[in-house]
């Protein structure tokens, strides 16, 4: 601003002053004789005046000129700014936003805290990164492009875009592939290429001579640096930036000569943790992860392109109208400031001054111009806003999209495969209305990715979806999203958001209202009314008069998702606060609840069992684009529905191939193999492809990439593959049709899925009622015995050699057609009575006996589990469970009435299969089994805590405020939020997936936790073990070193180890709480030690220790800390008063008690043998006694043999008053034996 002095000169009052001077000599002049004189005083007037217009119509910039002046005086306060740019693009590349965000404000607080100068305008704070970088004409011929302005689209750019800032190259880590067509576009007045890695070949030496831009796509990142061409490149770039002129690099084995205008971006949809750090440490790793308003803006521009494409193209010529304005203003301005700069003199020279009222009035219009655009832009910025509803659940469904990846890697969903389907759904938008787009963009959204999820993930996906659809309508508040995974997790949120201790809460100091209402359920009312005001009113009225029933009914219900809230709370609750409630008094249903609040939100179309629709499936193929069909198990399904869908299409047109069988020449064989079916347009079917990368990128290149000219447009590739750690390339994943062909989790879903091998023929084999009551308990049959296996022991004794799959089903299905159909020929006459009711039961033990014993159960390798499914079949292939009033009685299921009803239907059958409530038969004894802590399948927990991890991965919005942050390292580990009472359940617990945010939340309360606990445990909980020389007196004084005293003492040895193990323990963790460094400086046994702790189990170090047959690991620690102490005693007992006093041993107390048996045998065989010639010890047998005693009355030992006890029964009980065995009472655990007297004979 070289002008400001000059400026300063002309200030208001200085010409004014001068003006008016000249005013009040005009008088003295005006008679002046001399012509000349009088004429020059009147130029000078004239040009004052023109001066003085001139230098007041530039009032408007001169605010602007000063307050620029005052913010740039000195260059110092540029530093700031630069340096929280230079730092942010060098370190925040690979991070999320919320991370950028943080480590943004870290780097000011970093210059403040060291007195770096500051600007009044400070990057991150009073603009953007983009505008620091950038100008605003170079952000407008970005959006000219088409490209998203958004800030963080915007940044992503500043990474791939200022190369010159950083020396190495870029490494853009995208699953969604979206910064491949922003690349693309941007550079598009550049030689571009994208090509993938794999298929590199030699365009890496081209683009290097000829210097153009080169993207690596899809790159293997484990491997990358193994590539020695691109090792070298990626070794120098700092020679590409610093070198004018072309220079030579050896790639291998030539020598190429590199033009220093190449450029290199690298891309992978592998996430930024998983990149190696060789790899990190020579290239920029860049996070090219798209938020929510990024999408929100860049659908919404897309709708306006397909809908309203009048309005857009006004929008873009506005757009681009403004440009060019800009264009103008800026060089005007800037000739304005140079010349007012330059040497020259105003009131001198008539030309100057009308040089720059030319400049000033050419600025005027271009900025009144501008005006004018902006006028124009406000009613079609108002309507594209309108339709902003739209575009809002489209980015909502791709931002859960997006996140499901963290779960797991097959779940991701490209850009490009996104905007299709939203384009389909806009399809005849003008004869829909906005509801109806966007439920129909929902629908087509869930479906195409449910389809590649497991049963439980699908769940997953369901509820957080509609979790985030009630966020975008104000219908969700921060913290109720924590409080459904854990209300304790929940209230700790709330309480680090607000700074205020929930202690300190007027409803923490409240009584329980109710006897009957159980303490967990009373604190988590608590812990609501605590962590959300909405509930205050609702919690202080909740024991009042007339409200005690309808809280009863809500906290006892069978079925709580149901069952109306006190008070008329429905009326006046969104979905997620009754949610919230229901969960807060029902854990043990909080899936139930969930699915029913997917239902409230999006429909119940979204909770039922997702079916194989291979026609959707194929309508979206094409014959570039193929069919991947992964499954978990059962490749032999693929083989059977493939042909089954083939033959309804194209009749026998199609071949399969097994890659397995084609040897290790598979890779040469295969394209030949492809070609002619390509040709004549037959379908092939490729199994187990999983089992080599390499086959699966041939595929890639013949098919997706195909020129081929002769290739028929009825060509369908189908490739099956196993979800495995082996991950497929994303390229293929991304550019074909997929879907997950899994087990079915759920006894509802087994049957439906067994019913589809259903078809109308086999429905036409029998005209009996009862023949399709038969289908129906088949299906039954074949889903109970499939799903006992995921109750491994429990299900059966050998669940590994019992893996039944569909052969079984549809050859019992064959069976019992064939007997129906030979027994079934008298009926066809309406007058002749088919068969006796005895020859039907007759038909009905041989079909039973040939489906339970020669089909099911030929793979029962132990006699038990083929009584099993012999007795299951006794219940299911029976007269009795053939008729219409059968019902499954503790489960409250009948047979839907379709199936009794005549004439029977196919598809009002499958319809009835699908209404059965989603998890009416989630129970152990839907697979007749009784209910028990080992029958815990805990598919809640497992979903609960998925669910909270991908929570964690969520964005900060108005409705999700990250209280506790994401360490920028991840970590992993085996603390997860405490779901209900089965989250510590080791079967539960080792399913349970780790969320860094629960993790953080919990760990002041693991540490208060833990130093209680381990406290109270050195204080109380465990006995004072003995010295080597107490123990040696002790013998001495009780008949010295015989056998029974070398067993008791290594007894005693064996449990002073584990008592003084588990205080070395708890000592250790002791410390480690109180000095906050759990975690840091302990080693991984202890650790477990503590985890193990905190969740109330015992540690898997203290089992192997307390002997193998002692406790099950699900066994509560407070009772196994109870039980140490009673062993202890027990065997310190033993120890002092020795063998002929003991009036009874405790077996269970016991390391090895089946020496204590031998010694006593051996005694026995010493008596006999001095009485008589009695032979060895083996022929002796142990002869028991069940006396009716108890132990506590005990005073001495028998005449004859011993007493014992410590022995217990699990699954039946010893009925006292009749001395036998009878059933297991309803909610009775494990029994004790009576008191049994053995003895040898």
């Amino acid at each position: 601003m070289l002008f400001y002095p000059f400026w300063n000169c002309f200030r208001k009052k200085n010409l004014t002053k001068r003006f008016n001077t000249m005013l009040l000599l005009i008088p003295q002049y005006s008679d002046l004789s001399n012509p000349q004189i009088k004429r020059i005083f009147v130029s000078c007037h004239r040009l004052s005046e023109l001066t003085t217009i001139f230098l007041f119509s530039l009032t408007n910039l001169e605010d602007q000129w000063k307050k620029w002046i005052e913010e740039h005086l000195s260059h110092e306060q540029t530093i700031t700014n630069c340096l929280i740019t230079a730092a942010y693009i060098c370190y925040c590349g690979p991070f999320d936003r919320d991370t950028r965000e943080r480590l943004g404000r870290f780097f000011s607080e970093c210059c403040f805290k060291h007195a770096i100068p500051r600007e009044p305008q400070q990057v991150f704070k009073n603009f953007t990164l983009p505008e620091f970088l950038f100008t605003p004409i170079q952000l407008k011929e970005i959006q000219l492009l088409r490209l998203p302005v958004t800030e963080n689209i915007l940044e992503n750019g500043c990474f791939l875009i200022e190369d010159k800032s950083y020396d190495s190259w870029p490494l853009i880590c995208d699953s969604s592939r979206r910064s491949i067509n922003w690349l693309k576009t941007f550079y598009s007045d550049k030689q571009f290429y994208i090509i993938k890695e794999f298929e590199m070949k030699s365009v890496l030496e081209t683009c290097l001579s000829e210097g153009h831009f080169l993207l690596l796509t899809d790159c293997d990142v484990a491997n990358l640096m193994n590539n020695r061409k691109i090792e070298t490149v990626l070794r120098n770039k700092n020679r590409f930036l610093t070198s004018d002129k072309p220079f030579k690099l050896n790639l291998g084995n030539q020598e190429i000569e590199c033009n220093p205008k190449f450029r290199i971006f690298l891309h992978t949809g592998n996430d930024t943790t998983e990149i190696p750090d060789h790899l990190a440490a020579y290239t920029l790793v860049l996070n090219f992860r798209l938020v929510r308003i990024d999408l929100e803006e860049e659908l919404l521009d897309r709708f306006l392109q397909l809908a309203k494409p009048r309005i857009d193209s006004e929008r873009y010529g506005l757009l681009q109208e403004k440009v060019n304005t800009l264009k103008i203003i800026d060089p005007l301005e800037q000739d304005i400031t140079n010349f007012l700069a330059s040497e020259v003199d105003l009131l001198n020279s008539v030309e100057p001054t009308k040089r720059l009222s030319d400049l000033k009035k050419s600025y005027d219009e271009a900025v009144d111009s501008n005006m004018r655009i902006e006028i124009a832009e406000e009613p079609l910025t108002k309507t594209r806003e309108s339709y902003r509803e739209i575009a809002l659940r489209g980015a909502i469904c791709f931002d859960v999209i997006s996140c499901l990846k963290e779960i797991n890697s097959n779940y991701i969903l490209s850009f490009k495969q996104f905007v299709e389907i939203f384009d389909d759904s806009l399809f005849q938008f003008e004869r829909s209305s906005t509801p109806q787009v966007i439920n129909k963009l929902t629908s087509r959204v869930f479906t195409c990715l449910s389809r590649l999820m497991s049963e439980s993930d699908r769940k997953v996906f369901a509820i957080l979806l509609s979790m985030e659809i009630e966020a975008s309508v104000g219908r969700l508040r921060v913290g109720e999203r924590e409080f459904l995974i854990s209300p304790i997790y929940g209230a700790m949120v709330m309480q680090a958001i607000t700074n205020k201790q929930m202690t300190d809460h007027k409803h923490w100091q409240a009584k329980k209202p109710f006897d009957w209402m159980s303490e967990d359920q009373f604190l988590n009312l608590q812990y609501l009314a605590v962590s959300q005001p909405w509930f205050n009113e609702p919690f202080e009225r909740m024991g009042r008069d007339g409200w005690e029933t309808q809280w009863r009914s809500l906290c006892e219900s069978e079925t709580p998702e149901t069952v109306s809230l006190p008070e008329k709370l429905d009326d006046i609750l969104s979905p997620i606060q009754r949610f919230c409630i229901v969960r807060a008094v029902r854990g043990d249903r909080i899936l139930q609840i969930s699915l029913a609040f997917v239902a409230s939100v999006l429909g119940k179309s979204y909770v039922s069992s997702n079916t194989i629709d291979f026609d959707s499936i194929f309508s979206e193929s094409t014959c570039q684009k193929p069919i991947v069909l992964m499954y978990q198990e059962e490749s032999e399904t693929i083989r059977r529905y493939f042909s089954i869908y083939a033959k309804t299409k194209i009749g026998s047109n199609f071949s399969i191939i097994d890659i397995n069988s084609l040897g290790s020449g598979a890779d040469k064989q295969i394209k030949r193999m492809l070609l002619k079916p390509m040709e004549e347009g037959n379908w092939v079917l490729l199994l187990n492809c999983h089992n080599s990368a390499k086959i699966l990128h041939q595929i890639e290149s013949i098919l997706v990439d195909s020129n081929h000219k002769n290739l028929d447009a009825n060509f369908r590739c189908w490739i099956s593959l196993l979800q495995s750690d082996n991950q497929p390339p994303t390229s293929l994943m991304l550019n074909s049709v997929r879907a997950f062909i899994g087990p079915a989790l759920t006894v509802k879903e087994n049957i439906v899925r067994s019913f589809s091998w259903v078809d109308s023929e086999q429905l036409k084999i029998s005209s009996r009622p009862e023949w399709s009551i038969l289908l129906h308990n088949l299906c039954y049959f074949h889903s109970c015995l499939k799903l006992r296996n995921r109750y491994t022991r429990c299900g059966w004794n050998s669940p590994y050699t019992l893996n039944f799959t569909t052969e079984e089903f549809l050859e019992s299905l064959k069976i019992a057609g064939q007997d129906y159909f030979q027994n079934d020929a008298p009926s066809r006459g309406d007058s002749i009575k088919s068969v006796s009711d005895s020859v039907r039961s007759t038909s009905l033990q041989i079909l039973k006996y040939t489906i339970a014993d020669l089909i099911y159960g030929s793979s029962a390798s132990n006699e038990y589990d083929l009584q099993a499914i012999e007795c299951i079949a006794d219940y299911w292939i029976a007269s009795i469970s053939n008729r219409k009033d059968f019902e499954l009685s503790k489960l409250k299921y009948k047979i839907p009435s379709q199936f009794t009803s005549q004439p029977v239907k196919l598809s009002s059958l499958q319809q009835a299969l699908e209404n059965i409530p989603p998890l009416q038969l989630e129970a152990p004894e839907a697979c007749h089994l009784l209910p028990s802590i080992e029958t815990v399948l805990g598919d809640d927990v497992f979903i609960m805590t998925r669910l909270s991890k991908l929570i964690d991965c969520l964005l900060t919005s108005p409705t999700m405020v990250k209280a506790f942050n994401r360490p920028l390292t991840p970590i992993d580990n085996s603390v997860v939020p405490q779901i209900n009472s089965n989250s510590t359940n080791p079967i539960v617990y080792q399913f349970n997936t780790f969320s860094t945010s629960s993790f953080m939340a919990s760990q002041n309360k693991k540490y208060n936790d833990l130093n209680e606990y381990c406290n109270m445990i050195l204080t109380t909980k465990i006995p004072k073990t003995y010295s080597k020389e107490y123990i040696n007196e002790k013998v001495k004084k009780n008949a010295g070193w015989s056998t029974y005293n070398y067993w008791i003492v290594n007894e005693m040895n064996l449990i002073s180890n584990l008592i003084n193990t588990i205080k070395s323990h708890a000592q250790i963790i002791k410390n480690a709480t109180e000095s906050r460094k759990l975690g840091w400086e302990i080693n991984s046994e202890v650790l477990e030690v503590a985890d193990s702790l905190y969740y109330n189990q015992i540690p898997k170090l203290w089992c192997i220790l307390s002997g193998s047959e002692s406790h099950f690991s699900h066994y509560p620690l407070g009772s196994f800390l109870n039980d140490l102490s009673v062993r202890f005693q027990h065997i310190d007992k033993c120890l002092t008063i020795g063998r002929e006093k003991n009036p009874a041993f405790n077996l269970g107390a016991f390391y090895f008690p089946q020496n204590l048996l031998s010694i006593f045998k051996f005694e026995t065989l010493k008596t006999k043998n001095q009485a008589e010639d009695f032979g060895c010890v083996e022929s002796l047998v142990f002869q028991t006694e069940m006396t009716s005693r108890d132990k506590e009355h005990l005073r001495d030992p028998p005449k004859e043999g011993m007493f014992v006890y410590g022995l217990y029964l699990w699954g039946c009980h010893w009925e006292k008053s009749t001395s036998e065995l009878v059933d297991q009472p309803i909610k009775f655990k494990e029994g004790n034996m009576p008191l049994p007297r053995g003895w040898d004979c």
